[in-house]
């Protein structure tokens, strides 16, 4: 089982994301051909089969087919370093993960809503999912694989974006699991209520801390500008033959909008 997980999807996802951040990006923009992305709907279409062919001789061959399905596209990466290479019926690559996200959802949609509805009465979903998990070494590999990618693209959606994006999904985040824990545990309206406050107050502090650090950026950025037009200010202004020196007052920048505050 272990070794199960060192060779497992979610220990190359890891890899490949560490390998992207850690590199310089170069502005190209590659498509995935048509051999490609045809081939992976293909294995998503067998999986939303597999439940029929399920205690059937049928699974094994379906089974090798998404895995066939899967690993015919590694052959196809695109290589072209400008991307802009034409190939037929070529697919961004952005548009590509949207489609294969979209269909992924609409397939486990189906099959969650058949194991809901086959559950015996007085056991839970989760009470099945952890005894399927532990059935049987081979299962518990490709079932915690299941769970390390959802944890892994988790922490990637949560940590990209802007400072006040990744601040935003973190609240989302713990709103949601203040109301998981409400619902499991009973609700505490006043334990609630009083957290309020809290939660207003460290809004109040992360908006003024996200204010101070726009402001100390925009004066470094007005400085810069200010100094390539030629303009001087809060400094002393050398004297000439005929003037005093002087202390440059700062300047009133006026315009229709500018974000240099």
């Amino acid at each position: 089982m272990v070794l199960g997980q060192l060779v497992a999807i979610s220990v190359a996802i890891a890899l490949f994301l560490t390998a992207v951040f850690m590199h310089t990006k170069r502005p190209m923009k590659p498509k995935a051909p048509f051999s490609f992305w045809i081939l992976l709907l293909a294995a998503l279409a067998t999986e939303a089969v597999m439940p029929v062919y399920a205690g059937t001789k049928a699974f094994m061959p379906a089974l090798g087919m998404i895995h066939l399905a899967v690993l015919i596209p590694l052959f196809f990466v695109p290589t072209d370093a400008t991307g802009e290479k034409r190939t037929f019926a070529a697919v961004g690559f952005k548009k590509l993960t949207f489609l294969l996200a979209l269909v992924a959802v609409g397939v486990h949609y189906g099959t969650t809503l058949r194991v809901l509805h086959g559950l015996p009465t007085g056991i839970t979903a989760g009470d099945v999912l952890f005894g399927v998990v532990t059935s049987h070494p081979a299962q518990g590999s490709v079932s915690l694989d299941v769970v390390w990618v959802f944890i892994i693209t988790g922490l990637l959606f949560l940590l990209t974006g802007s400072t006040p994006a990744m601040i935003l999904k973190f609240g989302l985040l713990g709103a949601a699991v203040a109301v998981a824990a409400a619902r499991r545990l009973g609700v505490n309206w006043l334990l609630i209520a009083s957290c309020v406050p809290i939660v207003l107050l460290l809004a109040v502090g992360l908006a003024a801390y996200w204010l101070t650090r726009v402001r100390a950026r925009n004066a470094v950025h007005r400085e810069a500008i200010l100094s390539r037009l030629g303009v001087q200010e809060e400094g002393v202004i050398p004297g000439t033959t005929k003037e005093a020196p002087k202390i440059a007052r700062r300047r009133l920048v006026v315009g229709f909008w500018h974000p240099y505050w």
